[in-house]
């Protein structure tokens, strides 16, 4: 009997902002207009679930696994004066590797 592995359909990214973030969909936003500026409309329309966001946590993010690195990459890429910095953290396929790596609130 052989093992199949599938692949992961989630990507987790923890993020770090300056100035902190609560809102969500202030860091939704953000995200999107990051993805927009990086890769045009196509990307921007991508589905980003903010999981945890808080001021004195990292932010959570669950992206697919297709645009985990167009989420990274236009993370990395934005900055616009008078708006939150957003920087990468960690990145995992599998949610409590973030916990165990110590970037994650426990959800």
């Amino acid at each position: 009997m052989s093992l199949v592995r599938l692949p992961p359909r989630f990507h987790y990214i923890a993020l770090a902002a300056d100035p902190p973030l609560h809102d969500p969909l202030a860091l939704r936003k953000i995200l999107q207009d990051a993805l927009a500026a990086a890769f045009g409309l196509a990307r921007a329309g991508a589905h980003i679930d903010v999981l945890a966001c808080a001021p004195d946590a990292p932010a959570i993010l669950r992206v697919s696994a297709g645009d985990a690195q167009c989420v990274m990459a236009a993370v990395a890429a934005y900055a616009v004066p008078g708006r939150p910095r957003l920087s990468v953290l960690m990145d995992a396929p599998f949610l409590p590797a973030l916990a165990v790596a110590g970037q994650a609130p426990v959800l």
